[in-house]
């Protein structure tokens, strides 16, 4: 962390995605007002608005101003205290953030909440409970309420937010090499990513524990693993010998809803869960989804992080109705077979 000037040029990153906010300032849009009245500011003109979008980074190929450009992705916090400090304050502090096209002028960020749009096969009463969603855009006529308050992150919760990161992209990688598996090669390699995938997240298991402290952060296994076992490959050679309650059993604490939020805030949930379906979903499906070739013991590794993956999933939504309702209305793609077992090709879709 650093000190940050008052008007001085920074990008605005989303933690979830890792992703830099983009504005398109080249296609300008009007909105109309709750009577179909096409918005206008004080002096009568209409006010245009800017979409946004979130981009991995700048597109050397983009046209100066269009979504991924280096100067769509340039903003100026504001101070909004007639008396502010010298530079952004490492405290609640509000703001406005600002952007500068490349042909001149200010846009202004604002946000405004769309009205909800009706779910099919709900009945209208239930349609009537539904929030609209909150719409990001920038505006050439500055609102009364761009106003954006920043609430500093505190030193633990940022190396507890560092630590719920990491986790993404091993599952990530674990499921990609699964689902592009072309050969038994690959799939061996699959099986190498199943034990360093455990322990990353027999690590997040233990931080859902309500109790944990400090003085658990060096241990590779949570306690209650550790009192029976030395590694993480001997738990997992036993994980297969066990039946699911008996699994389940080891991480039975009360959990810590901070972790659970955070891990759905910043989309490990969506990683778990697109891991645990990847053995099902492999493009080229050949046997069983665990069928890594010739060596059962290499087919053992990934049939024991799938467990430690149903596992992790439920621990991350017991007893948060927050993060329950986000697990239950994502959907993700499942292929279901046709045979009996737990293998088959072809299939259809649905929700988790």
């Amino acid at each position: 962390a650093g000190i940050v000037e008052w008007r001085s040029p920074l990008r605005v990153r989303h933690v979830p995605s890792g992703k830099y906010l983009s504005v398109d300032s080249l296609d300008p849009v009007e909105l109309s007002d709750q009577g179909g009245k096409t918005k206008r500011d004080k002096d009568g003109k209409a006010v245009e608005y800017y979409n946004v979008a979130l981009v991995h980074d700048v597109d050397p190929s983009a046209e100066p101003g269009a979504y991924g450009s280096a100067e769509s992705m340039v903003f100026f916090v504001n101070p909004e205290d007639p008396q502010p400090p010298q530079v952004v304050p490492s405290s609640i502090s509000v703001v406005s953030l600002e952007h500068y096209p490349h042909c001149g002028g200010t846009l202004y960020m604002d946000a405004m909440v769309e009205e909800p749009k009706p779910r099919m096969g709900r009945k209208p009463q239930d349609n009537k409970k539904l929030r609209g969603s909150v719409r990001v855009l920038f505006t050439s006529s500055k609102p009364p309420d761009a106003a954006v308050r920043i609430l500093p992150c505190p030193k633990h919760e940022l190396k507890h937010l560092k630590l719920t990161l990491s986790k993404i992209p091993l599952l990530k990688l674990y499921a990609y090499k699964f689902l592009s598996a072309a050969g038994e090669t690959d799939l061996l390699d699959c099986a190498e990513l199943a034990e360093p995938v455990v322990t990353s997240l027999l690590r997040l298991l233990t931080k859902m524990d309500r109790e944990w402290t400090e003085a658990w952060a060096g241990k590779l296994l949570p306690e209650r693993v550790s009192a029976k076992y030395k590694s993480t490959l001997e738990f997992m050679k036993a994980a297969n010998n066990m039946e699911y309650p008996e699994l389940l059993a080891f991480f039975q604490f009360e959990t810590d809803m901070v972790t659970q939020t955070m891990a759905c805030e910043t989309k490990l949930l969506d990683a778990l869960v697109n891991a645990s379906l990847a053995p099902y979903n492999r493009v080229k499906f050949q046997g069983k989804p665990f069928d890594v070739g010739t060596s059962r013991a290499a087919s053992d590794l990934p049939r024991a992080l799938q467990a430690v993956l149903n596992v992790t999933l439920q621990v991350a939504n017991r007893e948060n109705a927050a993060v329950q309702k986000y697990f239950s209305t994502g959907r993700s793609r499942a292929w279901i077979g046709e045979v009996t077992g737990d293998t088959g090709e072809g299939g259809s879709s649905g929700g988790r």
